[in-house]
């Protein structure tokens, strides 16, 4: 199997899995760590998120 074909198959089963973790988080009303842009970290609601970020809906 070809490297960039395995490196692609793995991206989107990590894709998958974000997707889907944040779906579960968002059903219990928790919270998701995320990148402020600056270094930092933000804590934000996971059913928050998934509204200003549709591409990570399932």
């Amino acid at each position: 199997m070809d490297i960039s074909k395995v490196n692609e198959a793995l991206t989107a089963s990590i894709f998958k899995s974000r997707k889907i973790m944040l779906r579960e988080k968002a059903l219990h009303n928790e919270d998701v760590v995320v990148g402020d842009g600056n270094g930092g970290v933000r804590y934000i609601n996971a059913r928050e998120f998934l509204e200003t970020h549709p591409e990570f809906r399932l």
